[in-house]
């Protein structure tokens, strides 16, 4: 046989690779604490079976989520939810605008997602890619009205900062 070596494993033990290096494919891979791949059956399964929180204007929520930057070279941009369940559903601990405390309860519960572009993290927080049925059709209403009127974190004269900082912090490694 001229297989190389790691093909033969493989081909000796009839599994693919992405099965050897991810030991369970259905679950979302994790990496230094974030989310790394399957991001969006983690953000749908994370609350599966809870009851939603009722917002002030009567909508039901049960992920809020916010995009940011983090200190990860390989990651810069991270996602993760603004409120919390508890006993699923029947309280929720609501963190909106409280800074960072919404962040460190989210990586407590292994919930912050990660990604490599700022524009994916952000239209991902609105839930253009994990939403279903009517609620993605208003997310992506919500996204282009803000993106019309800019809103948008990708948008600001902020983010071209950010991304000159983290332009060379790559280039530093």
């Amino acid at each position: 046989m001229n297989k190389p070596r790691k093909r033969l494993f493989f081909y000796i033990y009839n599994m693919k690779a992405k099965d050897y290096f991810n030991p369970d494919p259905k679950k979302p891979r994790t990496k230094d604490g974030l989310i790394v791949s399957r991001k969006v059956k983690a953000i749908r399964d994370m609350r599966k079976g809870v009851t939603p929180l009722k917002n002030p204007d009567g909508s039901p929520s049960t992920h809020l989520l916010e995009s940011g930057q983090s200190g990860n070279k390989r990651r810069p941009y991270e996602v993760n939810p603004q409120v919390f369940p508890n006993n699923k559903g029947e309280t929720w601990t609501d963190l909106r605008g409280k800074g960072n405390e919404a962040y460190y309860e989210a990586k407590k519960r292994g919930e912050v997602v990660g990604f490599k572009s700022a524009k994916r993290a952000e239209k991902f927080a609105y839930g253009k890619k994990w939403k279903e049925g009517q609620d993605k059709k208003d997310a992506n209403e919500a996204y282009r009205k803000d993106k019309k009127a800019g809103k948008l974190y990708t948008q600001s004269e902020q983010f071209k900062v950010d991304k000159q900082r983290v332009k060379q912090s790559r280039k530093n490694k």
